[in-house]
């Protein structure tokens, strides 16, 4: 556990082949923060029924054969725990090509939910 932190530009990334369990290094490029991680309260929500509190995160990941991909991914920290409490929850995050994560991005956008 630790504190919620922006990731600087090539900061790398270890993706796990699932196959063969051989590591994958990128590194971020650039991030975009649902809430930034300063505006989170020293504290977690405290009634929140049980859930932890979650911190989101779109990365945009350099590969080494020069392609890129788009991570979206999250930390969480326990209800009522410290600011010191975030640990990484996206072990399995959603990793698209940039075209793939912008169409979806436009769908969205167009959805009435």
């Amino acid at each position: 556990m630790g504190s919620l932190r922006r990731h600087p530009p090539g900061y790398e990334v270890v993706f796990k082949n699932p196959t063969t369990k051989e590591p994958y290094v990128g590194t971020i490029v650039d991030e975009v923060w649902a809430t930034e991680p300063e505006e989170f309260g020293e504290t977690a929500l405290t009634d929140n029924g049980g859930w932890r509190e979650g911190a989101f995160v779109a990365q945009l990941i350099e590969w080494p054969n020069g392609h890129r991909s788009v991570r979206f991914t999250y930390y969480l920290r326990p209800e009522g725990s410290g600011s010191d409490s975030w640990y990484f929850g996206g072990q399995y995050a959603a990793s698209m090509g940039v075209k793939d994560y912008r169409q979806l991005m436009e769908k969205l956008g167009h959805v009435s939910w």
